[in-house]
């Protein structure tokens, strides 16, 4: 940057500031890096060429720093400005990254976490991510001394939207207070995790003394209109070098705008402060009896039902069920009544889906006839599915010829995550492994006797062998085999118990509602999964919730269930089939009450840290917003194509920049 020669400050020019990109970046990962299920990062190769664009295009990066300045009059803005940021500054990103934007003579902005004591990225934990080291003080007080402007990314990584007021302030201003100690210099710039942000977290950033914020996909499509919610452009491994001049010379935020804008016109809607408030199309299994908005709220406050608004109310959905079909037009209504529930929810979802931003199939047996009819049609929504069990060799065979039309395939086992990837060539990019979810207010330990053990579920349970485990036990037991919904299934278990099919006089079954089953999983001192052979993670519902309620399990070991059960630490694997290892395994928990007390406090703790419905929330929302602007990048590509390599020129050859190579 050039300083201004005169000592006092020059008046910035009106326009500072206009068309100001702000890209983003995460991981930077050496060139041999083998295969990663990450989806943000970008290989040294792709990071150093694109640099080279910038030099050759004329661009300079500045700080947030910079800027300032700038519109104080104290620098001089260059012809082209452009600011790199990268969130989550690991140490390798630190050891690779730096040295290259020191050798381009380049400077950018790097936002690390205030609480300098966090070794590694542990937010990431669960998410087949792997744990990598952050940077330590010494390397951020040397990018300090470099020219690299510090930011704050908060103290810990939280999911600030989902924090009460109090945390969440925490969170900001605790995070600049350790920085500037550490720099002893002012911290000034804030980005929020996960891109996640609102109206009261930018207030409280603007209170905290930050003078900006940046956001990801959100915020104006103009640098600095609004100085707390800055836009930034991400880019990965998977941004071509023409994507990444689309992103860096065409009107690519302007379009995004537009796009977004013209369809919601359309569609009848409001615009959406930011893109968290994207409105999505949700697709349910029938039968479930979903109630309304209202009715919602009415029985969660009773504190009779797990939570479900929290999701519906991040990823501001429609519930495509048995209602919303009522209130089809006449014609089609009319064609629903030939078809099966599913198929008429299919056909409504791609009917309406101009209407929404995102359509969400929850299973397979909604996702993949959409996803194919999508793809027969050339539908350009954004498809994101929730999936289970796609190794079901009749589900692995569509999902293998219909997932191009799915845009993000959430996936919640890691087993099912590796067949995805190795069996059904899905690009890593595309499979979103999270955790499943488990409503950890409802599901909480009540207190009081702990005298009876109990088993809950249907799918793919061996009650044979636990009754059998159980007949010479003098232990109370209740298997909750059902539900408080008809789904239409029996339980077929029950003839395989052998002898009179009879069950011991020490065990009941039957199913039961929420509050009930919470109040038989409060009572028990331990919980059970007995489980048939299964590659995918059968009985992890259960499980999570007896968890939750601070409960240890025995579970059998399956290849399907690994991601939830801490052997040792919060419950006990046993071989599938054997009744002799399941008995040994229930006498050993029950005559040591303590131990498995223990067990169960650090599974509560477990399921707290990594698998609060909350979290789970957000993270669903983020993968959504992901898919959502992947999809427009895609598009807005295809469109400015043209325009932008007959706009400009390369400056070393003359061909177009976008056929510019490395």
């Amino acid at each position: 940057m050039i300083r201004s020669r005169s000592g006092t400050r020059r008046s910035a020019p009106p326009d500072a500031g206009r068309g100001i990109r702000v890209l983003l970046y995460h991981r930077i990962l050496p060139e041999r890096t083998p295969g990663s299920p990450e989806i943000k990062f970008t290989f040294e190769r792709q990071f150093r060429g694109q640099l080279r664009l910038l030099e050759r295009w004329g661009f300079t990066p500045v700080t947030f720093n910079d800027y300032r300045l700038i519109v104080e009059g104290e620098l001089i803005s260059p012809r082209k400005p452009i600011i790199l940021t990268f969130d989550d500054f690991y140490k390798y990103t630190y050891e690779i990254a730096a040295p290259i934007l020191l050798e381009f003579g380049m400077s950018a902005v790097v936002f690390v976490l205030g609480d300098r004591t966090v070794p590694t990225n542990s937010w990431d934990a669960g998410l087949n991510v792997p744990q990598v080291e952050l940077l330590n003080d010494q390397n951020l007080l040397e990018l300090h001394q470099m020219g690299f402007e510090i930011g704050s990314h908060s103290l810990t990584h939280a999911r600030l939207t989902m924090l009460p007021r109090e945390d969440a302030w925490h969170e900001i201003q605790r995070s600049r207070v350790l920085l500037e100690i550490t720099l002893n210099a002012p911290v000034k710039t804030f980005a929020y995790p996960y891109g996640l942000v609102n109206r009261t977290l930018k207030e409280m950033v603007a209170a905290a003394g930050f003078l900006q914020a940046c956001g990801v996909w959100s915020g104006p499509s103009r640098f600095q209109a609004d100085p707390f919610e800055i836009r930034r452009i991400e880019i990965t491994h998977s941004t071509g070098l023409s994507e990444f001049g689309v992103k860096v010379l065409g009107p690519y935020p302007a379009l995004r705008t537009i796009r977004a804008r013209t369809r919601i016109i359309l569609a009848g809607r409001h615009q959406p402060a930011h893109a968290s408030q994207m409105k999505t199309l949700l697709l349910v299994s029938a039968g479930l009896g979903w109630p309304d908005r209202g009715g919602f709220e009415m029985r969660e406050a009773s504190d009779m039902f797990p939570r479900t608004l929290p999701l519906l109310e991040s990823l501001n959905a429609d519930v495509l069920d048995e209602r919303f079909l009522k209130a089809a037009p006449r014609r089609r209504s009319a064609a629903y009544r030939l078809t099966g529930i599913n198929i008429a929810q299919v056909l409504e979802a791609f009917a309406v889906r101009k209407n929404y931003d995102a359509i969400v199939s929850w299973g397979e047996h909604l996702g993949l006839p959409l996803a194919a009819l999508m793809r027969l049609t050339r539908s350009h929504t954004p498809h994101v599915a929730i999936f289970s069990w796609i190794s079901k060799p009749k589900k692995a065979h569509i999902l293998r010829m219909v997932h191009p039309a799915i845009d993000r395939i959430i996936l919640m086992s890691s087993a099912q995550a590796d067949f995805g990837r190795s069996k059904l060539h899905i690009p890593p990019s595309k499979i979103a492994l999270l955790r499943w979810p488990v409503d950890q207010k409802f599901w909480r330990p009540l207190g009081g006797p702990q005298d009876m053990i109990c088993s809950a579920g249907r799918e793919m349970r061996d009650y044979a062998t636990f009754v059998e485990a159980l007949r010479t036990l003098d232990i109370p037991c209740h298997i909750a085999a059902g539900g408080q919904l008809s789904v239409g299934k029996d339980d077929g278990w029950k003839e395989t118990l052998g002898k009179d099919g009879s069950l011991p006089p020490n065990v009941t079954a039957g199913p039961m509602n929420f509050s009930d089953l919470r109040n038989l999983y409060n009572r028990s001192r331990f919980f059970v999964m007995p489980l048939l052979e299964t590659e995918t993670d059968n009985g992890t519902t259960s499980i999570l919730e007896a968890m939750s309620m601070g409960k240890a399990v025995i579970c059998s070991r399956v290849s399907g269930q690994r991601d939830v059960i801490q052997e040792g630490i919060t419950g006990i694997f046993v071989p599938p089939g054997d009744p002799a290892a399941l008995r040994e395994a229930i006498r050993y928990l029950w005559s040591n009450p303590d131990i498995a007390a223990e067990m169960g406090a650090r599974a509560r703790e477990h399921i707290e840290r990594f698998h609060a419905y909350d979290g789970w929330v957000t993270d669903v929302q983020r993968v959504i917003i992901d898919a959502i602007a992947q999809r427009g990048s895609m598009e807005s590509e295809k469109m400015l194509r043209p325009q932008a390599a007959a706009e400009e020129p390369d400056a070393v050859s003359g061909s177009p920049v976008l056929n510019a190579s490395e």
